[in-house]
């Protein structure tokens, strides 16, 4: 009894981790070759071949944070915030909040602490064709995780030639390209609509952070001063 309740144990586990590589394999390959079709399939409860978005989206950026930083990219990218910042910013501003407002503002960092913030952007921008907003969470999660698993042969351009500019519009181009592509068939646009939409989404989330730096700033000023 002992041996075949082993036996049943072993089996359950080979299953689920067997499980686990067809998901992420599916996930994958769906997303490279059919990405508004899959997203719009799993909206529809076709999910148990599929990974979660929660979980595709954080488990992508955890691997995206540790290879920036392992290749230098990150502090790459924040020393240019940084840089723009300095020369933008009033005179006065502490270090210490530039340093914070240059990581926020890093591609690591919108990723993980503005992440409510886009997933809000995209459902004002796109609630018209779609008024769910765990969908359009799920569309978001699962678009921008996958642009960053496919951009981050990128980042070795940018490791041998340095150039953190042309590395920097390359991938945007790619990640809107990739979104307006995908976006088409979630949404059922057109294409000119799709890129219009993109670009809305682009600049409704861009001026939304902007505010929260100038909300972080004040804050400081008005507490930690």
């Amino acid at each position: 009894m002992a041996d075949e309740k082993s036996t049943n144990e072993l089996k359950e586990v080979t299953k689920e981790l067997t499980g686990w590589d067809n998901k992420i394999l599916t996930t994958l390959k769906h997303l490279t070759i059919k990405p508004g079709q899959m997203v719009t399939d799993y909206c529809s409860g076709k999910k148990d071949g599929y990974l979660s978005p929660v979980v595709y989206y954080f488990g992508v950026t955890a691997l995206e944070t540790y290879v920036v930083t392992k290749i230098g990219l990150l502090d790459a990218l924040m020393k240019d915030v940084q840089d723009s910042m300095k020369e933008a910013a009033p005179t006065g501003i502490p270090d210490k909040v530039i340093d914070t407002l240059s990581f926020l503002n890093s591609e690591i960092g919108q990723k993980i602490f503005y992440l409510p913030i886009l997933l809000l952007a995209t459902w004002f921008v796109y609630k018209r064709f779609n008024r769910s907003f765990a969908q359009n969470s799920w569309f978001t999660l699962f678009i921008l995780g996958h642009t960053t698993l496919l951009t981050m042969p990128l980042m070795l351009y940018w490791y041998f030639l340095r150039e953190l500019d042309s590395y920097t519009y390359i991938a945007l181009a790619f990640q809107i390209s990739y979104w307006v592509w995908a976006s088409r068939i979630f949404f059922n646009l057109s294409i000119g609509k799709a890129i219009l939409l993109k670009l809305l989404n682009l600049i409704l989330a861009m001026l939304i952070i902007s505010i929260s730096g100038i909300a972080i700033t004040m804050i400081y000023f008005q507490f930690f001063s």
